[in-house]
């Protein structure tokens, strides 16, 4: 008897390892080869009436996450390095800023900027009024109705004030918010009929471009990392965790170098300078709540490699 189970058992998984095979590597009209597994969802091996209580398909992605994207839960990237798979051709345009570059646009305490990928256009952050956001969006040739999705870095109203007033002109976006968020800002998208999205942890937003997920300040704040081909760009809001700590995180989840932060960097101290050149940050765009002192001590140390940012500013970086 005991042979006899034996025998069952080590037929039964061979069959199955053939049947896995043959999902795997054969083509299905629903998904491309290499997409599909038989995943067994109640197995019961015992004795003599063993059976196979459910067998159902599922996309290997499940399993084997793509190497882009961890779907451990809603997205959320490990806490150990990512490799780099996918990288975008970005254009960053600075539409919000208290430090000027274009004397045609207005000039407020704040922050925000375009990101421009092959896949579409990110607002991140709003600043603080939503009539020099539009105005200035305007003259730069960017149309409100252009922007997909939106993405505020932390509940400070010149990074979120102008959010109301762009929702009035195109609705048509997802929000990515903290989860620190009172439920006032929630009811208020809401309200305006578009989506948000809460973020906490670490999470992909799209291809090539992410959240850190939330880290604490006070108050708490995310920022955003993009894969591109020279390396990753980080941009944030105010950087009340710390931008150092900011660019550690990023290294930390997507194990690259660091080609360019961009944004407001928290009066930080002057050793700061020295920190990026450790972490191998290889350009810097200051601008907004970085304070002149540390500005310019960037600009001494970096060089060719500092880039003068403030409204009206665009970087373009292409793949090699």
């Amino acid at each position: 008897m005991k042979n006899k189970f034996v025998f069952q058992r080590s037929l039964f998984i061979g069959l199955m390892l053939v049947m896995s095979g043959l999902l795997i590597f054969g083509n299905t009209p629903d998904l491309p080869p290499l997409k599909k597994l038989c995943c067994l969802n109640k197995l019961f091996l015992g004795d003599g009436n063993s059976v196979l209580r459910e067998a159902r398909e599922m996309s290997l992605e499940y399993v084997f996450p793509p190497a882009n994207l961890y779907l451990a839960k809603e997205h959320e990237l490990p806490s150990k390095k990512l490799q780099s798979r996918q990288e975008a051709e970005i254009t960053l345009t600075c539409v919000y800023d208290n430090y000027q570059v274009n004397p045609a646009l207005q000039t407020d305490w704040g922050f925000a900027c375009v990101i421009q990928t092959s896949r579409g256009k990110l607002l991140f952050d709003t600043g603080g009024n939503s009539n020099i956001l539009l105005s200035n969006m305007e003259k730069m040739g960017i149309r409100p109705g252009s922007i997909t999705l939106v993405f505020i870095s932390h509940v400070h109203g010149d990074h979120l004030g102008g959010l109301k007033g762009f929702l009035k002109k195109n609705n048509q976006v997802t929000v990515f918010i903290s989860d620190t968020f009172p439920e006032s800002v929630r009811e208020m998208i809401k309200s305006r009929g578009a989506k948000y999205v809460e973020i906490a942890n670490s999470k992909k937003i799209v291809d090539s471009i992410y959240s850190t997920g939330v880290l604490y300040g006070p108050p708490s704040e995310q920022s955003l990392i993009i894969e591109t081909e020279k390396g990753l760009v980080i941009v944030t809001g105010c950087a009340h965790p710390g931008i150092g700590r900011i660019v550690k995180k990023a290294q930390q989840l997507l194990g690259r170098k660091v080609y360019l932060v961009v944004g407001g960097f928290h009066h930080p101290p002057r050793e700061v300078v020295e920190e990026f050149r450790k972490l191998g940050v290889k350009k810097v765009a200051p601008s907004h709540c970085t304070g002149d002192e540390v500005r310019e001590a960037f600009r001494r140390e970096y060089g060719q490699d500092f880039i003068e940012f403030g409204v009206g500013r665009i970087i373009q970086i292409k793949n090699n």
